[in-house]
C-alpha cells in the first residue's frame, strides 16, 4: 500500500471559490525542491480543503503556500495575504511531533 500524505486546511469561514492545483505550492525546505500536488479537494460552502501530495513524497520539512487571490469567502472577499504553513512529514509519527517515540506507539496500540 502506498502512502499518500495529505494536509487538511480549515478556514475560519466557508469558502466559495473552488481551488485548483495552481492555487497551492509546496516545497521541501530541506532541499528547496517543489513537491507535486496530486489533487485539491473541497466542498463549496465548506471551511475545509484537503491537499494530497505525491505518493513518493519523502520524509522531511515542507512549506505550503496558498495563493490569497484564489480563496474567496461566501461574501466574495479574498484572503488578505497568501497563507503559509510549515509542516513535517515523518511516517509513523502519529502525534505529529516530528519524532517517533513511545507516544506514537501508544497511539498505535490504542487503535490496534
Amino acid at each position: 500500500m502506498e502512502w499518500s500524505p495529505s494536509v487538511v486546511l480549515r478556514f475560519s469561514e466557508a469558502i466559495q471559490k473552488k481551488l485548483s492545483l495552481s492555487s497551492v505550492s509546496i516545497i521541501n525546505t530541506d532541499t528547496n525542491q517543489a513537491v507535486p500536488v496530486l489533487r485539491v479537494t473541497q466542498n463549496i460552502g465548506d471551511d475545509r480543503v484537503t491537499i494530497v501530495l505525491a505518493n513518493n513524497t519523502a520524509a522531511g520539512q515542507y512549506r505550503l503556500t496558498l495563493t490569497a487571490s484564489d480563496v474567496t469567502d461566501l461574501a466574495g472577499n479574498n484572503m488578505a495575504s497568501d497563507y503559509i504553513y510549515d509542516f513535517g512529514l515523518l511516517p509513523a509519527d502519529a502525534d505529529h511531533s516530528n519524532t517517533i517515540d513511545i507516544l506514537d506507539f501508544n497511539i498505535l496500540a490504542k487503535n490496534f
